[in-house]
């Protein structure tokens, strides 16, 4: 994939899963923008070669929820 095509699925990805932030914890979606930017899910997200974009959306929303709660990241072992 290059790295356009990556750019706008992340883009897309990340827009479902602030979105569901959002509507989760009942916040706008630029604070749940910036909260799920922010989060070390994200920061592996944004890196190609994690292969974290497999990972539907709601999968991704509950690792978030697992790191804010724990502060760890519990990646499924199908990587």
């Amino acid at each position: 994939m290059d790295k356009d095509q990556f750019s706008l699925m992340l883009s897309s990805i990340t827009s479902e899963v602030s979105h569901e932030i959002s509507q989760r914890y009942n916040i706008s979606e630029l604070e749940a923008s910036h909260l799920f930017y922010n989060s070390q899910i994200y920061r592996l997200l944004e890196k190609e070669n994690t292969k974290m974009w497999h990972f539907s959306c709601m999968t991704l929303l509950l690792l978030y929820e697992t790191e804010v709660k724990t502060g760890k990241i519990d990646i499924p072992e199908e990587l």
